[in-house]
């Protein structure tokens, strides 16, 4: 900044290219880093979402002695996503008994619109990025019951899928 006789005080543009290169590569980094971090966290999301669909899985057959029937998110959703009639076979009379769902299904969960209608038709479960989670009964990968997994950021290749029968 100069401060001389018959000019008057200001900046120059060498230091005001200075300040925005500085600027620039502070934005720079500060959005690498968040990118990192909305990925992290998309994974976290998701890998959560398979485990927890998993052991719903099991619960499900704890109830009812099978995996949900199926070959996709949908027959999840539709599993899962509603309540359950259990029949008690040791009562006489039989006594039947009506739980609540497996899972409430919350926001992001579901593909988009999927959330908004009540009672819930059967919709596709969907990861962090918005693509179907896939489901597999009987499992072929996990072989003790059924394969989950989402196929990643990419949905192409194998290494980036979340499962829930580990690598």
């Amino acid at each position: 900044m100069r401060n001389g006789k018959g000019r008057g005080a200001g900046f120059t543009l060498i230091e005001l290219l200075v300040v925005l290169l500085i600027l620039t590569i502070l934005m720079a980094i500060t959005v690498g880093v968040v990118r990192g971090v909305i990925t992290k966290a998309r994974a976290t999301r998701t890998d959560m979402l398979v485990k927890q669909l998993s052991v719903s899985c099991e619960v499900y057959k704890q109830d009812f002695n099978v995996y949900p029937i199926g070959r996709d998110s949908t027959a999840l959703h539709q599993a899962l996503g509603s309540p359950r009639i259990l029949v008690q076979d040791h009562s006489i009379p039989r006594i039947m008994v009506t739980k609540g769902p497996i899972i409430e299904f919350t926001l992001g969960m579901l593909e988009p619109g999927a959330e908004s209608s009540a009672p819930p038709p059967a919709s596709k479960i969907v990861d962090a990025w918005g693509n179907e989670i896939r489901y597999l009964n009987p499992g072929v990968r996990n072989r003790k019951g059924v394969d989950i997994w989402s196929d990643g950021a990419d949905s192409k290749s194998e290494e980036d899928d979340l499962t829930n029968w580990g690598h």
